[in-house]
Formats: C-alpha cells, sequence, structure tokens
C-alpha cells in the first residue's frame, strides 16, 4: 500500500468540500490536540476524589471556585467553593488583604465573605456571605437645648453619617438631618436610627468592630468628621469644637452594587463579576455596565455607570478594559480610571448566544455568536469560524 505524509495538521474546515480540502485539513476532528501543528490527541480526562475540602458537589453543580488559604503553604488548606448556578467569583483585588475576602455574583445579589466565614466548618463551601457593599443610613435628627452663652455667635448646623464595616469598607452618607441653629453654651444631641435588620449585610453578623460614623458641617457647609460610635447607638451628645473636627467626608457615592430589590433595581442584581487592571471590578444589569472604585469593591458610584443599546450578555476582560457581549453588538470599555472608562461600540453584527460561552484567553476573549466563534480584543472582533463553518454548521 502507498504511504503519504500530512506535516502540519490544522484541524477540520466543515465548510469546505471534501474535494477541495487543503492537505492539513480533515472533514472531521476529535479530541485533537493542535498546539504543536502535529496530529496529536488529548490526554484522556482522570476521575478525582471530592473530599471534605470541597461543596456539595452534585450533578446539578454549576460553579466550582478554588479559594487558596493565602496563610499557609499547604495545599489540603485551600477550599473548593461550589455553586448549583452561573456564578462569577473574584479573590480580594486588595494587596495583601489579612481578612482573605472573595467576591462573587449570581447568587440572588452580590456578596463577599471573609476566610474566616467562607470556609467555616468542614463541608459545603461558601458556608455563608455578606451583602455586598453598605447600605445608605436614614436620617439622623438634631436636637439644641439649653442656653447659649451671652454674646455667643448663632450658626447653622446639620449632620450625616455613614456605617462603617469591621473591615474599615465605608458606605454612602444618610441624607443630611434637618438644619439647626446652634450658639455656644447649648448642648447638640444627635438622634441615629436604628440600623436595619435582615437583609444580609456584613453588620448584621455578631462580630464587634463595626460603626457609624458621624460628619456636621462647617462653617462653609462641608461634612467633616465628628466621631466614631457602635452601631448600637442611637444617641449622641456633640461636643466637638469646630477647630477639632476632623477629615472631610469622601464617601458621598459609596453606593453597594444594583441588587435584588426589584423597585431600586427592575433588571435584577449585578452579575457578570470580572476583574481589571488596578484593582477594579465590573459587572453588569440589564444593560448597565457597573464600575466599582479602585481597589474599593464594596463601593460602586453610580456615575461610573454606562448603557449599551442591547442588554449584556457577559463580560470578559482583556488589558486596558474589558469585552462587553450583548445580544446586539459588542463593546470595547477601556481606560484605566473608573471614573473616566470610554466606550465604544463595535459596528458588526456578533452577539453573544451564552454568557458561559465566554473564554477568558489572556488578550482576547473568545464566544459564541450564531455565526460562530468569535475572537475580541482591543483592537477589534473577528469572526474566528468564518472560513471553516457555515452559519448552519
Amino acid at each position: 500500500m502507498a504511504g503519504f505524509e500530512v506535516s502540519t495538521f490544522s484541524g477540520k474546515a466543515p465548510k469546505i468540500s471534501s474535494k477541495l480540502l487543503p492537505e492539513d485539513v480533515g472533514q472531521e476532528a476529535i479530541n485533537c490536540n493542535l498546539e504543536s501543528g502535529q496530529l496529536r490527541a488529548w490526554k484522556d480526562a482522570e476521575t478525582v476524589s471530592v473530599s471534605n475540602t470541597m461543596g456539595a458537589v452534585s450533578a446539578s453543580t454549576e460553579t466550582i471556585f478554588l479559594y487558596e488559604d493565602a496563610d499557609t503553604d499547604v495545599t489540603t488548606d485551600d477550599k473548593w467553593l461550589t455553586w448549583n448556578k452561573d456564578v462569577d467569583a473574584l479573590p480580594s483585588p486588595i494587596a495583601e488583604d489579612s481578612y482573605q475576602r472573595i467576591y462573587w455574583t449570581g447568587d440572588t445579589y452580590p456578596k463577599y465573605a471573609s476566610n474566616a466565614v467562607a470556609i467555616a466548618g468542614t463541608s459545603g463551601f461558601p458556608a455563608a456571605g455578606y451583602r455586598l457593599g453598605l447600605p445608605q443610613p436614614s436620617a439622623p435628627t438634631i436636637a439644641i437645648t439649653g442656653t447659649a452663652n451671652a454674646d455667643a455667635i448663632e450658626q447653622s448646623i446639620a449632620y450625616a453619617y455613614t456605617f462603617v464595616s469591621r473591615f474599615g469598607e465605608e458606605g454612602p452618607p444618610s441624607t443630611a438631618s434637618a438644619v439647626a441653629t446652634y450658639a455656644a453654651g447649648q448642648t447638640r444631641t444627635l438622634t441615629l436610627p436604628a440600623s436595619p435588620t435582615g437583609s444580609g449585610w456584613i453588620f448584621e453578623d455578631s462580630q464587634s468592630g463595626h460603626l457609624k460614623r458621624i460628619y456636621r458641617t462647617n462653617s462653609s457647609g462641608d461634612f467633616q468628621f465628628v466621631a466614631d460610635v457602635t452601631m448600637a447607638t442611637t444617641n449622641y451628645v456633640d461636643a466637638v469644637t469646630d477647630a477639632n473636627l476632623g477629615e472631610f467626608l469622601n464617601t458621598s457615592d459609596n453606593f453597594a452594587p444594583p441588587d435584588n430589590v426589584s423597585s431600586d433595581h427592575p433588571s435584577g442584581a449585578m452579575k457578570g463579576l470580572t476583574q481589571l487592571s488596578n484593582g477594579i471590578m465590573a459587572g453588569f444589569t440589564g444593560n448597565t455596565i457597573c464600575f466599582s472604585k479602585a481597589y474599593k469593591p464594596h463601593a460602586w458610584p453610580t456615575s461610573y455607570q454606562l448603557t449599551t443599546r442591547s442588554d449584556i450578555v457577559g463580560l470578559s476582560s482583556v488589558s486596558d478594559g474589558v469585552i462587553v457581549t450583548t445580544k446586539g453588538k459588542p463593546y470595547l470599555v477601556s481606560g484605566t480610571d473608573p471614573a473616566q472608562m470610554s466606550m465604544m461600540e463595535l459596528d458588526i453584527s456578533a452577539s453573544c448566544v451564552s454568557k458561559t460561552s465566554i473564554v477568558d484567553m489572556g488578550e482576547v476573549a473568545m464566544y459564541a455568536s450564531p455565526d460562530g466563534l468569535v475572537v475580541a480584543s482591543m483592537n477589534g472582533v473577528t469572526l474566528a469560524t468564518e472560513g471553516i463553518l457555515t452559519r448552519d454548521q
């Protein structure tokens, strides 16, 4: 029998007639590893035993994530987190995070947990998680009592306060109190509403260290730090002079990401959590892309949001930006400052048919479209299978 030689192999191209195929292309190619250009088979799958270092793995498990314990080099202390739904999980972007926090979306509402919470117990991880971010408190009230000193100058004041987690995460300020008139010699008593409960916020746990941070307006009307009090505090007498006021309030836009409260977010909770450069996280809800503050994954300003014309299907981070796939045209979002991200719609019909088809390939992302596999990068989008598969195939 006569022999033949094929020096390279490029895979299959069902689109091309069998009579016109190049010598290094086949009509069928199954389980072929083409990295070297030679015809090689992929290694067979191997069965791995499941131990108590994993969550509850079953036929319904859709997502697994390796949570690496940074406190030790012993790999048996690492844990596999599992979910019976499509979840996107990320480690903390904070350098040397002593709490080893993990963040995830797709599980009712955006969540996060510290090492002690996520892998508590011996199985079924994550064991628990908190609602990501901190809520906006209700407005405080102020009572001015007593008699002012003779010749004391009256001034108008108002108060606001924030919630601060035991991790040091500070949320958005409350609505300001009503303006009150005060003069030296009088007593300023602030009433702080009770903290909300039953929503999964971190300050609802049994740990101590959560705070209410109080601010007061100065002579220019800007809010400055007055004091930190415990979460249980509902009354505070302010004896701080104007000269002793602290730093200015700078968390006015530290809002929590979109959650499952339909009255606030009709498109649903944020999902598709993705890590960008410079400690920025991104996610989406409906046709809205959301960005966190750099290295502050609890703060998601609404002014950072961008909108697309079609509903978003999924995200994939690439160098200096993110690929946004939609039910219509894809978008490229670029920038290193979450407050100044720029977005460009690509003039190509390359909708994404499935969020789970999106694969991060490093400098590029690949996803499934109705016309075949799409390759997307900051340089643009191309149809990778255009020459080898028809739309029907």
